[in-house]
């Protein structure tokens, strides 16, 4: 008999949703000819895409004041995602952005790729700025959000030492004055019995992890309990979708399918998307405005 051919395209992760996808954007005064490799062609991440047999991957906005990974800028543009979202929708989804130090553009830019393009929620690292998740420079995203009826992602690992720790207490409290918003918890450094207290406590608060986190035995913990089963996602967060996702299927999760589609398309709402036709994607003509410390 043949061996067993563990490309990740199984049954389990056929359709997996990607909420933790961050293109490489123009960094901060550059320009493509002097960094030629800070666009990634968008065609080859299509075909990588299709032969993983992945279903929607989130384009995410990323706005960092500091950032980890060299290949990332740290203040990505509408246009970086609408170069993916705009010719190829039935592949990839937008996430926008949130830069509390610029809240006035920010927002804007927000509810342009929400109104204008589909946009299914808002991403945003409150530790790289130094913020707490309670700090009133996070309240009008927390307040537009729920007008726009999409989840906030909450970034909320350490990037470097100068990141501020956001601890649970400040989850608590935003969730529970937020009560109508739903919140994504992207990579939390948490032990499990505060991420069980949550998701028992607080029914708008969700995570997601990716594949290293998940083999953790205190992350899986979370992702199988009653609670935590309808509320874990998963993201890929930049590494090699085959090798993760045959990862994750390794882990024999009773509830795999659930952590890699079905709680993305329950909460992003991705059962009934509007119907978007490809159209060729042309770059705005406006400069994009750059992050300002205060």
């Amino acid at each position: 008999m043949a061996e067993r051919n563990l490309h990740p395209a199984t049954d389990l992760s056929i359709g997996a949703i990607d909420l933790m996808y961050f293109p490489p954007a123009r960094r901060s005064g550059a320009t493509e000819r002097s960094e030629p490799g800070c666009h990634e062609p968008v065609e080859p991440v299509v075909t990588l895409k299709k032969e993983n047999g992945l279903g929607y991957v989130f384009i995410t906005q990323c706005k960092r004041w500091s950032c980890d990974r060299r290949v990332y800028c740290d203040d990505a543009h509408l246009d970086d995602i609408l170069r993916y979202t705009v010719p190829y929708p039935e592949h990839f989804i937008g996430i926008s952005g949130y830069n509390p130090l610029e809240i006035a553009h920010s927002t804007h830019e927000a509810e342009m790729g929400i109104r204008s393009h589909g946009f299914r929620g808002v991403y945003v690292h409150p530790g790289s700025f130094g913020l707490t998740l309670s700090d009133r420079r996070m309240y009008p995203l927390y307040v537009k959000a729920i007008e726009w009826q999409v989840p906030v992602i909450l970034d909320v690992r350490l990037l470097s030492a100068a990141d501020h720790l956001v601890r649970l207490n400040e989850m608590e409290q935003v969730a529970s004055d937020f009560s109508d918003l739903s919140f994504v918890i992207a990579q939390p450094q948490w032990s499990s019995e505060e991420m069980l207290r949550l998701v028992d406590d607080l029914a708008n608060v969700n995570f997601c992890f990716d594949t290293p986190a998940l083999l953790a035995p205190a992350v899986r913990g979370v992702v199988n309990s009653p609670a935590g089963r309808t509320r874990c996602m998963w993201g890929s967060n930049g590494l090699p979708w085959k090798e993760v996702l045959t990862e994750v299927v390794r882990l024999d999760s009773p509830h795999t399918r659930a952590l890699l589609r079905d709680n993305a398309v329950q909460l992003f709402g991705l059962d009934h998307l509007p119907a978007r036709k490809p159209m060729p994607f042309v770059e705005s003509e406006e400069p994009p405005a750059r992050i300002v410390a205060e």
